[in-house]
């Protein structure tokens, strides 16, 4: 991964940004947390922004706001 991080710096590749501006700015034990983190989930379901916000919507929520961070993840909050 270090490898990788430090050729985003000077090449053009997939997740280049992330790489650089997320996981390059962790120490090399954070970044151990987060990729583990990511990578075991017992569980994960993956919802694009219109799908985010209809769960909201349909469950009786009102004032809902998203917030979309690093390009590939969604913050959904609305009043109950």
């Amino acid at each position: 991964l270090a490898g990788y991080i430090f050729l985003c710096r000077h090449i053009t590749l997939p997740t280049g940004g992330y790489m650089t501006e997320v996981i390059g700015k962790f120490s090399p034990d954070k970044r151990r947390l987060v990729i583990y983190d990511q990578l075991n989930p017992a569980y994960a379901k993956y919802y694009r922004k219109h799908e985010a916000m209809a769960l909201l919507r349909d469950a009786g929520f009102k004032n809902i706001r998203i917030h979309h961070r690093h390009g590939y993840s969604w913050t959904v909050m609305g009043e109950k």
